[in-house]
């Protein structure tokens, strides 16, 4: 027999009635807890039919409007309001459902549940998409050893796992595809001239950085380059980091020596990753930059009323500059990625400051799937990292700075 195209698939094949009964009866024994918890994201998309579309939002929507304590009867008086959603769930017998659906959840299974509504909903999005989602999980699947081995390799795998998992199928395809853009050559001599006439044109030069020493020996903050500092902790190099990076985006400081605000050139749209830091920790610092004012009497609130006002001249100043603060704590080479991507289509970004390398959990589970689990020193996953972020500054044609520990 001839397989079916994944184009195929009944969505209706990815969903799973008795795990959304279940998840129904845990959102009634604990509604306000389940559905305020940050963990829990549902969504009525969730959900196929159209009774339980129905069931979600009157939970939703109960909850939301401060009722604690939503049971079957809740439901029902709420519906009632709305005859024509009132009718299908009573046609759909809702009631008798939600009453054996409360009493039939009543231990601790709402992760499990929960996960497996989510995944489901997660393939079901994949496949609307037009990608194929039958290496992960095949409805059609008709050998029940495999359909068995297939349901308990879904149930073990995260969302997230899911999602790499697709991931890495397309970086494989993508990666096919680019070994001309990573590989090419010519003669030496190829376009020379016009080399020279273009550098008399437009040298060589960027952004200024901060410090005369540093634009002399790298030339400023050139696009498609990467730049990397390299100190032990505790030297400042979030804090320099930060300094560039506002400096990049501010047209207007606070300067000690002309006792004044005076202009600092154009103001370039211009991302900020930080990783340990918090955002408003890295606020306090782009504060103290622009105003001029120490950030430990910033961090006091401990200044006089003149350089209070700078600070709060600097702070509108701020809300205006082109510049972003992006917070990743748990982050894989991906995400910062995808990040930097995001911020150059949606917002112009050309400047990126990435706080500094350093393995994460994430990252090394990365790096352990493309090395199909070869274990590699940290040194040499850091090497990959800073690679990966060169390629990416070519990619995107903007100039990323960051860092390493010694």
């Amino acid at each position: 027999m001839e397989r079916k195209s994944f184009t195929d698939i009944d969505i209706k094949d990815l969903y799973d009635n008795k795990a959304v009964l279940m998840l129904f009866g845990a959102l009634l024994n604990h509604p306000s807890t389940l559905l305020r918890h940050d963990r829990f994201n549902l969504d009525v998309n969730d959900f196929i039919p159209r009774h339980h579309k129905i069931i979600f939002s009157a939970i939703n929507n109960l909850v939301h409007s401060g009722v604690d304590q939503v049971d079957s009867i809740a439901i029902d008086s709420y519906l009632n309001k709305y005859p024509e959603q009132y009718e299908v769930f009573m046609n759909k017998k809702g009631l008798e459902g939600l009453e054996f659906a409360k009493e039939a959840a009543k231990g601790d299974n709402f992760t499990y549940y929960y996960n497996r509504v989510k995944k489901f909903s997660l393939l079901r999005s994949f496949l609307k998409a037009g990608i194929d989602i039958r290496f992960i999980y095949d409805p059609d699947e008709m050998n029940s050893t495999k359909k068995e081995k297939m349901q308990k390799e879904l149930d073990e795998m995260s969302i997230n796992e899911i999602i790499d998992l697709v991931n890495m199928k397309m970086t494989n395809v993508r990666q096919k595809f680019e070994v001309s853009a990573d590989s090419y050559g010519q003669k030496a001599g190829h376009n020379i001239k016009n080399l020279v006439e273009e550098l008399d044109e437009a040298p060589a030069i960027g952004m200024p950085l901060n410090g005369k020493f540093i634009n002399s020996i790298v030339r400023g903050a050139r696009l498609k380059k990467l730049y990397m500092r390299s100190a032990p902790t505790g030297v400042g190099k979030t804090r320099m980091s930060a300094g560039d990076a506002i400096n990049m985006a501010s047209n207007k400081i606070w300067s000690e020596e002309k006792s004044g605000w005076v202009d600092n050139g154009e103001s370039l749209p211009t991302l900020f990753i930080t990783t340990e830091l918090e955002i408003e920790e890295i606020q306090t610092m782009f504060l103290a930059f622009v105003s001029g004012v120490n950030e430990s009497k910033i961090l006091d609130a401990n200044y006089t009323d003149k350089e209070r006002e700078r600070v709060l001249k600097a702070a509108s100043l701020i809300e205006k500059f082109p510049i972003w603060i992006e917070h990743l704590s748990n982050h894989n080479i991906q995400q910062v990625e995808n990040i930097a991507t995001k911020h150059k289509l949606q917002n112009k970004v050309d400047y990126v400051f990435f706080d500094y390398v350093h393995t994460t959990l994430k990252i090394l589970e990365e790096i352990s799937k493309k090395s199909r689990g070869v274990r590699l020193r940290e040194d040499n996953v850091l090497l990959m990292f800073v690679s990966r972020l060169k390629k990416l500054a070519n990619e995107l044609g903007v100039f990323i700075y960051t860092a390493t520990q010694v």
